[in-house]
């Protein structure tokens, strides 16, 4: 089973279990992470704009959006390019502390309904548990039940991360019609390679991260299941002798564990480098284009790539969720 379509099924079964007050919080959280990837969009153009008027001053004041911004507020800058230098700088740290508040406000909210639906989820298991027949349960297994609870306390942290991934993919598609809105021809190759080799290097580690995975699960289950036969019956153990046979069952399965997460957190930071080579790898290709195929400007190339470079700046930690 694939992680996207485990919470998908997980949220379709516990959203029924969800009081009404914290799915308007759901609706609030989405109505925040289109506000924060706005505000994302606006700071990667604040960023751009600073590294082209340190780069090209008079290009930038006879910009067209920057003349009609200026004609808008009524601001003079003369021919002193560094009052629009400065005038952004304070833009960007403005934003920056309104962009950092939303965030602490939004994880919160994010926090407080993953663990809500969470604790409805262990709430609904316990119920569950308490009233289902004596010979189901002896059949599973008390261990496996108590395995199973442990579990469902995880699914508030899987959600919470949910709803960060969703909230970046956001931002980062924000960007990217930023990008496309600025300049179409080198931004459609960017994001193309960006796409094309994203895809692929997701497919290849996505099968082995989710046979890590299971892997995971397969030994954190059965030490689960070791110790609990070990700590619930030390009397018969002793009786029989058979502490050196689960001790070694239960080291075993715990150096099976170290091998498995080593492995699993290896590949983990496989995609994140990769992507992080490909996108800087991209700009170089990007500015060649621009440089050799449309004879660009100096003015209008420090624009693009700027934006370019601050949107990646941006939204490669995002895309490494």
């Amino acid at each position: 089973m694939s992680g996207q379509s485990s919470v998908l099924q997980a949220l379709r079964t516990l959203l029924p279990l969800v009081p009404r007050r914290e799915k308007w919080r759901f609706w609030g959280l989405l109505a925040l992470a289109v506000i924060s990837a706005l505000s994302e969009l606006v700071l990667t153009g604040l960023v751009a704009l600073l590294a082209a008027i340190f780069g090209s001053p008079e290009a930038v004041l006879q910009n067209s959006p920057v003349r009609e911004f200026i004609e808008f507020t009524g601001l003079r800058f003369g021919d002193d390019p560094r009052l629009l230098a400065f005038f952004a700088l304070c833009g960007i740290f403005l934003l920056i502390v309104g962009r950092n508040i939303l965030n602490i406000v939004q994880q919160r909210h994010m926090t407080a309904f993953s663990e809500t639906v969470g604790a409805a989820a262990r709430i609904h298991l316990f119920r569950f548990y308490q009233r289902a027949p004596f010979l189901w349960i002896l059949h599973n297994g008390v261990s496996e039940l108590g395995f199973g609870l442990s579990c469902a306390s995880a699914l508030a942290g899987t959600l919470n991360v949910a709803l960060n991934i969703f909230s970046s993919v956001l931002m980062i598609l924000t960007l990217f019609g930023g990008l496309v809105a600025l300049s179409p021809l080198p931004s459609l190759m960017f994001l193309a390679v960006l796409g094309v080799g994203g895809t692929i290097i997701v497919k290849a580690t996505r099968r082995f991260l989710d046979r890590c995975s299971h892997a995971v699960y397969a030994v954190d289950y059965q030490l689960n299941k070791v110790g609990h036969l070990a700590l619930h019956g030390l009397k018969e153990m002793r009786m029989y002798r058979r502490e050196d046979t689960l001790y070694t069952a239960y080291s075993g399965q715990l150096a099976d564990g170290v091998r498995t997460k080593t492995r699993q957190g290896t590949v983990v930071r496989l995609p994140i480098s990769f992507l992080e080579t490909l996108g800087f790898a991209t700009l170089v290709g990007v500015m060649l284009f621009l440089v050799f195929v449309q004879d660009a400007g100096m003015a209008r190339i420090s624009g693009i790539m700027g934006f370019m470079a601050a949107a990646a700046w941006r939204a490669l930690p995002a895309t490494t969720r």
